[in-house]
């Protein structure tokens, strides 16, 4: 047990002094991934007691409610910074909020909790932020935002380079596997030896070790196995491109349903095939047998008296097809 207590606080150091770094880099933005439970909260007021000694710091909650225009005049009235407020446009106000910013010799510090809750306008909106003080290269404003690992795909979705992130509360790939394992030991769900180690470690990518994450990938797969009804078929996870609607990835694995009536047919085929050649093998043999001037069964031969003459008719082709075989051969009197 203090073994563990031990192993998380090196952890909770590891990530606040990750995140003393981000706040003295040129980068604007970072996230903190979790799910709930795992800590975020709480490592979010230790960085805000140490950084509001030094720095302007601004701490909000993620508002299903807020709007872009009001996160705009909330991040200007609270650092008391004058804008117009007649531009019709948002990136106008974003624009103002920025250059009331450089203007200034400090930096500062927007801390937002929860923030999975914001509509995707508002988180837009923070993404242009930063995107426009790259741009500059002057970053008077450092973002630091925390929620569930939906946050991650949104702001995916939002700008084209990644943003740094921390993830907490995530579970070693063995502690993973076994867990992977034992969900699906409960769904009585049994899985092909030679694919197992594969798709354990594709869940566990995909999930990136978060437990709950986790959980529910594994649910899915077994609902659409229970779904489908077929003890025989197994599963595959295909990484899933962030959608329109912003889902998580979804784990979808399929193996084909006709695979055995395919090696069915292939096999048909493959015994029609030997018993067509097997028949022309026969039909030459008896051909060359009955035509050719030096076989025993030609009626030219010198063994020809030991063949009934009664049976000349069956042993002859027509005249057509004997000289295909065999150019000087007689024609039939």
């Amino acid at each position: 047990m203090q073994n563990t207590a031990c192993q998380f606080s090196a952890k909770r150091s590891q990530h606040l002094n990750a995140i003393k770094r981000f706040l003295q880099s040129d980068q604007s933005l970072m996230l903190i991934i979790g799910e709930t439970g795992c800590g975020k909260t709480s490592i979010l007021d230790d960085i805000t007691l140490q950084v509001r000694l030094t720095r302007p710091v601004l701490r909000l909650i993620g508002d299903t409610n807020l709007n872009p225009s009001q996160f705009t005049q909330a991040l200007a009235k609270h650092w008391n910074i004058r804008t117009t407020g007649n531009h019709p446009r948002l990136e106008g106000q974003l624009d103002e909020l920025i250059t009331g910013l450089a203007g200034r010799k400090q930096s500062y510090v927007l801390i937002i909790d929860n923030a999975h809750l914001m509509a995707l306008s508002v988180l837009a909106a923070i993404s242009y932020l930063t995107l426009k003080q790259q741009e500059k290269q002057q970053v008077q404003l450092h973002i630091l935002i925390a929620g569930h690992p939906i946050l991650t795909e949104k702001f995916n979705c939002l700008q084209t380079k990644t943003a740094p992130e921390i993830i907490l509360g995530t579970l070693s790939r063995e502690a993973a596997f076994r867990k992977i394992r034992r969900l699906f030991n409960e769904a009585d769900l049994q899985l092909p030896h030679a694919a197992a180690n594969a798709i354990f470690t594709k869940i566990f990518q995909q999930s990136k070790g978060l437990p709950k994450t986790l959980e529910n990938m594994v649910q899915k797969l077994v609902a659409q196995r229970t779904a489908a009804n077929q003890p025989d078929t197994y599963f595959s996870l295909p990484t899933s491109p962030c959608s329109n609607s912003l889902s998580p990835p979804n784990v979808l694995y399929h193996k084909n349903q006709n695979n055995l009536q395919q090696n069915k047919k292939s096999l048909w085929k493959k015994i029609t095939c030997l018993v067509s050649l097997a028949a022309l093998l026969l039909l030459l043999t008896w051909i060359w047998q009955h035509n050719h001037p030096h076989s025993p069964h030609h009626p030219h031969s010198n063994n020809a008296s030991t063949v009934k003459k009664s049976n000349y008719n069956l042993w002859y082709l027509p005249e057509n097809l004997a000289s295909l075989f065999h150019p000087k051969l007689p024609s039939r009197s």
